[in-house]
């Protein structure tokens, strides 16, 4: 919908990189703001940052994939937060529901409790409370590109899946219905369902107004600015991961290889007197 924006709130306004991310992620074309040369590690406090990407990766490493979906940092989980606290909104303006991101999110009572990143009460309403978890993909990773060459639709199936394993059962025996929400770096929202239900955010508008004059044009323009807001925050988040990630990479790697240079320069310690010089005992050092 981006591509299609007639207008576009400031808040929502995309910075330089995150619009060379939308279309470059996109066309499949290497990101230009990102570091080079390129790390062969991501962030330093990346589960997988022991190990270098490997060659077959190479291909990818320009385009960020990797750090698009990386929980190194707390920035993937504010992008959550950001596109959650979106939908809280609009549904609290809307439908005159209240929406908590704070409370209330446990979706078991068991020992260890699982949480949803939104719950949203409207008593007017049946079922009236609906835990939403987002979740946030992208399709062009290997563990995801296959399956989603063949069909889009079943990135958005095994990702709601894997939230409805986790949260359903906690949230049904609670009386709460549960919505995961999916989205993908290039701007996909599934499943069906989780679509049905935001559109659903603007159904009181659509009835008063069409009502009141028998149109529905206000009400059309803010669910696309809506839907705008969503995805522009989306690829905003996105694009600040990549970047922000793999610089830090790029700083690790060139302060790894200037101590390397430090350590292979510097000449070794003299030997204390009286001791010997000959360190073959020492070779495993």
């Amino acid at each position: 919908m981006l591509f299609q924006m007639y207008y576009l709130p400031l808040p929502s306004a995309l910075t330089l990189n995150a619009t060379q991310f939308l279309y470059c992620h996109r066309l499949g074309i290497p990101l230009p703001f990102l570091p080079s040369p390129l790390p062969l590690r991501c962030h330093p406090k990346c589960p997988h940052y022991r190990h270098a990407f490997p060659a077959s990766s190479a291909p990818l490493r320009p385009h960020a994939y990797h750090q698009a979906a990386c929980g190194a940092t707390p920035r993937r989980h504010r992008r959550h937060d950001a596109i959650a606290k979106i939908i809280g909104d609009t549904a609290a303006s809307n439908l005159r529901a209240h929406s908590t991101m704070d409370r209330r999110l446990s979706s078991s009572t068991g020992q260890h409790s699982t949480k949803v990143d939104l719950v949203i009460t409207a008593y007017d309403r049946s079922p009236s409370v609906t835990a939403i978890d987002v979740t946030i993909s992208c399709p062009l990773l290997p563990s995801h590109s296959p399956a989603a060459a063949i069909s889009a639709a079943h990135l958005f199936d095994s990702r709601a899946l894997e939230k409805n394993n986790k949260h359903l059962a906690g949230s049904i025996a609670q009386g709460r219905t549960f919505l995961p929400i999916v989205f993908t770096t290039l701007g996909g929202i599934g499943p069906p369902e989780a679509v049905h239900y935001l559109d659903s955010l603007f159904s009181d508008s659509y009835a008063a107004e069409f009502a009141a004059s028998g149109s529905t044009r206000n009400t059309a323009h803010a669910r696309r600015l809506f839907y705008q807001s969503l995805l522009a925050t989306l690829t905003k988040a996105t694009a600040d991961m990549a970047s922000a990630l793999t610089i830090a990479a790029f700083d690790a790697s060139a302060a790894d290889t200037s101590s390397a240079a430090v350590a292979a320069t510097s000449p070794p310690d003299p030997a204390p007197l009286g001791a010997s010089s000959d360190h073959s005992d020492d070779a495993e050092f």
